[in-house]
């Protein structure tokens, strides 16, 4: 769960699909703003004009290769491979591009991207190379990139003092940064962007020992939340999903109340799922399903098959190739899934849906 939720600041893919918008009707694609190679002036009315991008690119060689990398590389590599792609389209076309070997940056590759504006042919022909260009371009512009770090800043101090710290010290941490809606700034986190952090941190704890403390600063965490959510101007779709009410104006304190209460007890459930999964010491010993000595072993097999049922992250899909590479190297990994996840969609799986009936992405 932690992997999950977590916030990895070395992959491009995972920031693309956590910080674009959705692409309406579909469940892994976003929507790239393409008014950038337009001559429209960027105003709403322009931008509903303008059909958006998408990641998908199946029938231009170079977009979908260079998707492949985002989702494998770390995100300088990504970022370098972003450019050699955008150079090298721009020098097939005889584009006036000038080659800078040091850091890249958004407004470098936004200047590449610039030189194709009303080059219709250079266009048509790069169109999907230059969608997943924008959208890297957008991230990295967007103000929640920024946020995306500060995340990470607390998951690594916080895992840094696990030792020391327990789930008390832990909540009372987290206690001064949730704010209601009129007293949060850009800066601040919202109620949704809380619960990573919540989630995050009761999956690492461990086992919790309950304590009159704990419960007191359990109790206060949750008054905070229930207020916070009472707060909202505006519910966004998970919080309608988790409170039961399609708008802020329908939300009573009973209701918020019910719902964070619902929101900790699943979160305990978190911290025992992760005491039970102490005794998997590995899913899988060779050799232990057959007394034939001399019959070939899965692991033997110089391709791993890995389908996840209910969804994975980019992160835990670099994750297990990494870790394959380490103990089986020259071992090629193939990782399948019902949908390709973002954090978010953790905390929909974890807070609003029926256990009885869990959503597996199909």
């Amino acid at each position: 769960m932690r992997g999950a939720v977590g916030h990895h600041g070395d992959n491009l893919a995972e920031k693309i699909l956590s910080i674009l918008p959705k692409l309406p009707g579909h469940t892994n694609d976003v929507m790239v703003n393409m008014m950038e190679l337009t001559s429209l002036h960027s105003n709403e009315t322009s931008c509903n004009i303008i059909a958006p991008g998408c990641l998908a690119q199946p029938t231009e060689p170079a977009a979908r290769t260079l998707w492949e990398s985002l989702m494998n590389l770390k995100q300088k590599e990504g970022l370098m491979e972003v450019r050699r792609h955008l150079v090298e389209a721009a020098s097939r076309e005889n584009l006036p591009i000038k080659m800078s070997m040091g850091r890249v940056t958004p407004e470098q590759l936004h200047s590449y991207i610039q030189l194709f504006k009303k080059k219709f042919d250079a266009l048509e022909n790069h169109c999907g190379l230059l969608q997943i260009a924008l959208a890297v371009v957008q991230t990295l512009k967007d103000p929640q990139n920024a946020k995306w770090d500060n995340f990470l800043a607390f998951e690594r101090l916080f895992v840094q003092n696990i030792g020391e710290s327990t789930l008390f010290n832990a909540l009372k941490q987290l206690l001064p940064i949730i704010k209601p809606s009129s007293n949060r700034t850009d800066d601040d986190y919202t109620p949704q962007e809380l619960l990573l952090l919540l989630v995050y941190i009761y999956s690492i704890v461990g086992e919790v020992k309950t304590g009159k403390e704990l419960n007191e600063a359990e109790s206060q965490v949750k008054e905070a939340f229930v207020q916070a959510i009472c707060d909202e101007p505006e519910l966004s779709p998970l919080l309608q999903k988790i409170v039961g009410c399609e708008s802020s104006t329908k939300v009573t304190f009973q209701k918020a109340t019910a719902a964070v209460n619902e929101i900790f007890k699943s979160l305990r459930d978190v911290t025992r799922a992760r005491t039970h999964m102490k005794q998997f010491n590995s899913v899988h010993i060779p050799g232990s399903h057959s007394q034939q000595v001399s019959r070939p072993h899965p692991s033997d097999h110089p391709i791993l098959v890995i389908f996840m049922v209910g969804g994975v992250t980019v992160s835990e899909v670099r994750m297990m190739k990494d870790l394959v590479a380490a103990h089986k190297p020259g071992v090629e990994v193939i990782v399948l899934s019902t949908a390709l996840l973002t954090p978010y969609n953790i905390l929909e799986r974890l807070f609003a849906t029926d256990r009885l009936k869990p959503d597996i992405g199909i």
